[in-house]
């Protein structure tokens, strides 16, 4: 919402640790992996095995969507469907292209889902950072005022 609130509606089949915690990223911004800019550099998409209802989720984006291409893609990622995700007959609907790449969402951040966090919260995190240093500081100015007309 345009205040800064989310809702999230969670089924009982979602109240996994790793399937709330991909909501709230998705929550706050965060995509699927799988529509990574730079994804087929990794992974191909097999179309056909995917469920039609579901292939828009695998649609790529843009290099230039919310800073996507800032970290590269992860087939680690919380934020990764399994090789098998949304399968119309049960084989995989990505495949990965580097040999030994295993695609696999992980049970918790992984180490480039916390990359992202940090550059998604760093700004916000500074920010407030100063803004309670300046509170500090006026607070402190606002004490010396005082004590220099008293005396």
């Amino acid at each position: 919402m345009e205040n800064g609130e989310i809702t999230l509606v969670l089924g009982y089949e979602c109240l996994s640790f790793e399937n709330v915690l991909h909501a709230l990223l998705h929550g706050i911004g965060f995509k699927d992996e799988v529509t990574h800019p730079h994804r087929d550099e990794y992974i191909r998409v097999l179309w056909n095995n995917i469920q039609p209802r579901y292939r828009h989720l695998y649609r790529k984006q843009s290099a230039m969507a919310d800073g996507a291409n800032i970290v590269e893609y992860d087939p680690l990622s919380i934020m990764q469907f399994h090789d098998r995700a949304f399968s119309v007959n049960g084989r995989a609907t990505v495949i990965p292209l580097e040999p030994g790449l295993t695609i696999s969402p992980s049970h918790s951040l992984s180490q480039l889902d916390r990359t992202r966090l940090q550059l998604h919260f760093s700004f916000e995190c500074n920010k407030r950072i100063v803004s309670d240093l300046l509170n500090t500081c006026k607070a402190s100015l606002g004490e010396v005022r005082e004590k220099v007309k008293k005396s």
